[in-house]
């Protein structure tokens, strides 16, 4: 039976732990930190992920390793010991995480392991996982990017991926691995190339999806300026098959952690190799404005006075259905609320723990419901949704207060029903 050995602590890695212990392989996650309960709640907003590693760990199929200089040498670790496939190790690396003195006791680690199956993930600058790659002197080393993740549970992804590229050191080695197969056996789609263009192949998705969701957002405001509903004029472009549907939805931004790692880490190569890029440098300028858009249209509405407002804020999450805050707008828009004088309350049901790791003592009081005493704020601004049941149209109306829908989550007949002040992304409304 494999023995499959993830390093480094993320969504990604957690997700993928579980898949293969509920697939029956012993699997180890190497957390480099102590992997608490309070440290794996924040996991467990992902409600598939949360009850498939229950299953995996009261199985014993997983482990975690909370070592922060983990030894993964094991008696079978020579070059002789890989002879047997069926038994044998596998090392998966999730480079994001690791730091620069963990990634180099790592990396001399595993060349001692001999010819083992060793997979990488993660983002680095453009060209980095090849070199990376090469590095090593086994032959059977695979880059495997997470641009799969479309859905707001990366458990849910990782089980029935749309797209897996793998990248092959030597070409002709993936489809043999067991560790790859399964990753490949619900795909809707997967391909094969060398790590070059792997890499390559996933900074052009991931910059594309940026691009067009800034030049989106871009278009909004100018619908707003013009008084139009870029709703209608999105719902027409998608009529057209040549572009994507899916990025064209205006509202705060993108978040999470690929989009702005990659355009980072893009900008990074581009300097790297004395190439300018004012493309990738506007799309990162627009993202970081979009967050602001929002805050500026209530800053007008309330004649540029917040002091002492109450807001609901609904939502942390960075995309609709998730609770996970990296890149989320709300982590950029309570500072600056609070900062002019607003008193804020937020109603998430999953993302607290998160929320008190990443701002310690919270700007903004926690609800339970998000209709409770409505009526008796200043202004409700939806971020986002991550509940399980609709927005109630009928609550909003009798709360009767100023919505600021900073996601467009609210339809257009649900907004134009409003009978109060109602403002979206691109939706023609001035303030």
């Amino acid at each position: 039976m494999l023995k499959i050995k993830l390093y480094g602590l993320n969504t990604k890695s957690i997700s993928a732990a579980v898949f293969y212990a509920n697939q029956g392989y012993s699997v180890t996650l190497y957390c480099y930190c102590e992997p608490t309960e309070s440290h794996l709640n924040k996991y467990l907003i992902d409600a598939p992920l949360t009850k498939a590693l229950r299953s995996g760990m009261n199985a014993g199929q997983l482990q975690f390793n909370s070592d922060t200089d983990p030894q993964i040498l094991s008696e079978r670790s020579d070059k002789t010991a890989t002879l047997d496939r069926l038994n044998e190790d596998v090392h998966w690396i999730f480079t994001d995480v690791l730091t620069v003195d963990q990634g180099t006791a790592l990396h001399q680690q595993l060349k001692k392991t001999g010819d083992t199956p060793i997979l990488l993930s993660g983002v680095l600058p453009t060209g980095d996982m090849d070199n990376l790659a090469k590095s090593l002197p086994q032959y059977r080393v695979y880059y495997v990017p997470f641009i799969f993740l479309r859905s707001s549970s990366a458990y849910e992804s990782i089980n029935h991926p749309h797209l897996v590229l793998v990248g092959e050191k030597l070409p002709g080695t993936a489809k043999s691995e067991t560790v790859i197969h399964l990753l490949l056996q619900n795909a809707d789609e997967f391909a094969f190339a060398d790590v070059l263009s792997v890499e390559l192949a996933r900074s052009t998705l991931l910059a594309s999806m940026a691009t067009q969701l800034s030049l989106t957002n871009e278009l909004a405001r100018l619908a707003d300026a013009l008084g139009a509903d870029f709703k209608k004029a999105s719902t027409l472009a998608k009529l057209d098959k040549r572009v994507s549907s899916s990025y064209i939805n205006a509202g705060w931004g993108y978040g999470g952690q690929s989009l702005p790692a990659e355009i980072k880490v893009l900008r990074e190569a581009f300097d790297h190799n004395n190439i300018s890029t004012s493309l990738l440098n506007a799309v990162q300028r627009i993202n970081e404005e979009q967050k602001q858009l929002i805050f500026e249209k209530m800053w007008r509405y309330f004649d540029t006075d917040l002091s002492g407002k109450a807001i609901m804020i609904w939502g942390a999450g960075y995309k609709k259905g998730s609770s996970r805050i990296p890149g989320s707008a709300l982590l950029e828009l309570a500072p600056l609320l609070v900062a002019h004088g607003a008193k804020l309350s937020l109603f998430d049901t999953k993302a607290k723990l998160e929320l008190t790791n990443y701002f310690g003592e919270l700007p903004f009081s926690m609800v339970s419901t998000p209709y409770e005493q409505l009526e008796d704020y200043d202004a409700l601004l939806i971020l986002n949704w991550s509940e399980g049941y609709p927005i109630e149209e009928d609550q909003i109306k009798q709360a009767g207060i100023p919505v600021f829908d900073a996601g467009n989550l609210l339809d257009a007949t649900t907004a134009s029903r409003l009978t109060h002040f109602y403002t979206g992304i691109g939706q023609g409304q001035k303030c």
